[in-house]
């Protein structure tokens, strides 16, 4: 591809049907920042290939975060009548940007604002400073760098530099402050990224409460991992889809000799329409932690173990959040109003599913806004590989297993939202053991995407 810097003509070579790209509407935005999307159109013989390669580019350049409009046009060429000329006349986004909204995470609500400086240089290159408030005294700060390209590679670059303080205390009690630095490499498309973080994490006990299982963490220690993600979205025909996202983390790299545990988890859902209104919806959840040699499941740190209950990740309708699995009596009771007596601990395996059955409310209204209902069974359990947690135990380990199942039915609403699914139902726990926290009647919350 030739092109001058000082005009908005690009020239293809001999062999593509395209002969020459015209780009208008670029003020701020480098020329290369465009160019670089249309480099496939070198080559093409196919106005077929032309049409499919230009959707494709228009994706991508809207992806970008840059122009609030892209409008391509192919024409024929005023210099050779076998050839074709794209137009592209893009409309800039502003350079700064404001976002504000209240969300829910756990039980737990946030108010979250996000400050954005966007294509300052023109190169596509974004800077965030982003504020979360919670309820419970939790907040999170952060200044965020990307770049929206590496080189020619179908990448983006991230540089974040994040404080945060979570409130833990009503189910761990504990609170815990991170300093620290998160640098990622994703892909443009979202489907894979690999990240390193590094910071400096603080868990204490106000309230002097924690159990001594808790107690023998809290202090000030390193983190550092490298976590990797995957993500797939097939659509098998019409009416199926395969969804599954993968996530592994390496913990405590060079903080406990090599590495401390070895992390992985993963999502996977299949969902079907039995007809035009009614859809099968099959979700299933596994997580693992496998800590190294010269370390135990317990010398792990709470805030890296897999939790289970409410809705979100590792999700249980009808339990509260983190209301189950692995439990140790708090020194002293956390409220005279009744707050738990147990900090949960987490554990090293997880396992969940969940089938539901979801079809159109009958009142058009709440069709058009994306609202369906749904009758469901939800199942799982949380626990450790090894020792009196073990969720595979004893002389018959089937047999614990199916001792640690949790298992809730029930029926309500779903909503998909741009922040998650929102839904509210009533549950009915099935399966439950005295020292989990449930509760049977209406549960409301969001399960983020």
């Amino acid at each position: 591809m030739d092109h001058h810097h000082d005009s908005s003509i690009h020239r293809f070579g001999q062999g593509s049907l395209v002969d020459q790209v015209a780009i208008t509407g670029l003020e701020r935005t480098k020329l290369h920042t465009v160019l670089r999307e249309l480099e496939g159109l070198e080559g093409i013989n196919s106005i077929d290939e032309v049409y499919l390669y230009l959707q494709e580019a228009h994706e991508a350049l809207m992806s970008l975060d840059l122009f609030e409009a892209v409008d391509i046009l192919i024409d024929e060429s005023a210099e050779d009548d076998e050839k074709v000329s794209v137009r592209i006349s893009a409309s800039e986004l502003g350079i700064l940007g404001i976002n504000a909204g209240t969300y829910v995470q756990g039980s737990e609500g946030t108010v979250e604002a996000q400050f954005n400086v966007r294509n300052y240089a023109g190169y596509g290159e974004k800077l965030c400073l982003s504020v979360e408030q919670g309820m419970s005294r939790s907040n999170a700060y952060a200044l965020r760098v990307s770049i929206p390209r590496i080189g020619h590679l179908p990448l983006l670059a991230d540089l974040k530099i994040h404080q945060s303080f979570e409130n833990k205390e009503k189910w761990a009690s504990y609170v815990e402050r991170l300093r620290g630095v998160t640098c990622s490499v994703i892909s443009t498309d979202g489907t894979m990224s690999v990240s390193y973080d590094c910071g400096w994490r603080t868990l204490s006990d106000p309230k002097r409460m924690a159990s001594p299982d808790i107690v023998k963490h809290l202090g000030e220690s390193m983190k550092s991992s490298i976590t990797l993600s995957f993500a797939s979205m097939h659509n098998l025909n019409d009416t199926c889809s395969v969804n599954t996202l993968t996530g592994l983390e390496l913990g405590g790299v060079g903080t406990h000799g090599i590495y401390q545990f070895l992390k992985g988890n993963i999502t996977g859902n299949f969902s079907y329409n039995i007809a035009d209104s009614v859809e099968l919806f099959l979700e299933a959840t596994a997580g693992l932690i496998l800590p190294s040699r010269s370390t135990s499941e317990e010398d792990i740190c709470p805030s890296d173990r897999f939790y289970m209950g409410g809705l979100g990740p590792f999700g249980l309708r009808g339990f509260h959040q983190n209301g189950l699995g692995p439990m140790c009596p708090r020194r002293r009771n956390c409220s005279p109003k009744g707050g738990r007596q147990r900090d949960a601990l987490g554990g090293s395996c997880a396992l969940g599913v969940v089938a539901a059955l979801r079809f159109q409310l009958p009142h058009a209204t709440l069709t058009a806004l994306g609202m369906k209902g749904q009758i469901f069974a939800n199942a799982g359990t949380v626990g450790n590989l090894w020792g009196d947690e073990s969720i595979f135990g004893g002389k018959n380990p089937i047999h614990t297993f199916q001792t640690k199942i949790r298992a809730t039915v029930g029926a309500g609403i779903v909503w998909p939202l741009k922040i998650g699914q929102l839904e509210l139902n009533i549950c009915r726990v099935m399966s439950q053991s005295p020292s989990d926290y449930s509760k049977n009647g209406i549960q409301f919350g969001i399960t983020p995407y």
